[in-house]
Parts: structure tokens; C-alpha cells; sequence
């Protein structure tokens, strides 16, 4: 359960999730405290890859993988690089 995984959603909309979940579990205290961008960053620190995995009937493929960089404060971003995907230079270097 701890993959981060997003169902039926892309990449971008899996990292807002995984951004919002240690705001939304009550069971970590120190999350309520610590700021946005502070989290971002750790995300960014502890995670490598993106890996977007798209189902169709009876398989699954992965569609999307994404190389994370870093974080940018200043522009609120990730620094991210598509190693693959359908539609290469979306998120380019």
C-alpha cells in the first residue's frame, strides 16, 4: 500500500496525491506542522521515479515513467525529466 499508487489518474495528479497524504493522516502529528514546500522537497529528496502504469482490458502497461530532479521553491515545481512515455517532451529536461 505504501507505492503512492494513484488509480486512473496521471502522473501529475499522483503527486498531488502523495503531496496531500501526510496532511491528511492523523495519525502523523509532526505533518500538520510542517510546511508545504517542506514536504515537497522531502518527496522530491525521497523519491526517484514517477511510474505511471495504465490499465486496459485484461493488462497493464506502464505509459509514463518520470525521473524527479528535484524541487524548485521558488517556482513551486518539480524538476522532472521523462525518461518514456506516449507523448515524450511533455515534461522535458
Amino acid at each position: 500500500m505504501g507505492s503512492g499508487a494513484s488509480r486512473d489518474f496521471g502522473p501529475e495528479k499522483a503527486r498531488w496525491r502523495t503531496e496531500d497524504r501526510p496532511a491528511a493522516n492523523h495519525k502523523c502529528p509532526i505533518s500538520s506542522e510542517m510546511p508545504y514546500r517542506a514536504i515537497k522537497t522531502n518527496i522530491a529528496e525521497s523519491l526517484n521515479i514517477i511510474l505511471q502504469i495504465e490499465r486496459r482490458p485484461g493488462m497493464r502497461f506502464v505509459s509514463e515513467v518520470l525521473e524527479i530532479r528535484g524541487y524548485e521553491p521558488e517556482a513551486d515545481r518539480y524538476d522532472l525529466y521523462q525518461v518514456y512515455g506516449q507523448s515524450l517532451g511533455k515534461c522535458g529536461p
